[in-house]
């Protein structure tokens, strides 16, 4: 994705950048923005970690065409996309898939695959993503990151976020994304 002068092409992947804000009736659609150009307000400096439970696959990759895997995947892909279009630069995302079998993060914690570390935004993250929706099916998700028997506390994910985020100093979030309506290690009541 590297148009030879160490930037990402980022028309590659997006193809050509409208302003949502324009209302005009004189609209053109072929207009066209610079990637960082500040069309939102501002850039939002911003780390969002995303940490997807695999621990109820059959409803992850339930349904014929569209599954809770692939609109979960799509969102954050598109979330990215935005963050690209309305960032500096400077914000970061992360995709960590947890109660899997391959174990993959900075503490070295089971059941955790860090699937994309926190960092700043690039066309190559985002097809990464995509590369990763391509994933056809429970079969192939289950041969790549594996199973567990037995699901990991919620606090367990929770430390390993803190410690990523640490050296962040920029503001942070984490969404939690599960089919589990009190994963293992909550308060089992969600206010």
């Amino acid at each position: 994705m590297d148009n030879g002068d160490g930037h990402d092409n980022y028309e590659d992947i997006f193809g050509f950048i409208d302003d949502p804000m324009d209302s005009s009736a004189a609209h053109d659609s072929s207009e066209q923005y610079s990637i960082g150009q500040d069309i939102f307000g501002g850039p939002s400096k911003d780390a969002v970690l995303f940490c997807v439970d695999c621990a109820n696959l059959n409803v992850l990759f339930s349904g014929h065409e569209t599954t809770p895997m692939s609109s979960t995947l799509t969102a954050l892909q598109g979330l990215m996309r935005s963050k690209v279009i309305a960032s500096d630069g400077s914000d970061m995302t992360g995709l960590i898939l947890y109660n899997v079998g391959k174990t993959d993060n900075v503490l070295n914690q089971p059941g955790i695959n860090t699937y994309q570390s926190l960092d700043k935004l690039t066309a190559d993250r985002i097809q990464s993503i995509r590369s990763l929706l391509s994933v056809s099916g429970l079969d192939e998700f289950q041969s790549q990151f594996g199973t567990l028997t037995e699901h990991i506390e919620l606090s367990d994910l929770l430390w390993l976020c803190s410690k990523i985020f640490f050296p962040i100093v920029v503001g942070f979030s984490f969404s939690l994304i599960t089919t589990i309506h009190a994963p293992p290690g909550s308060p089992g009541k969600w206010p």
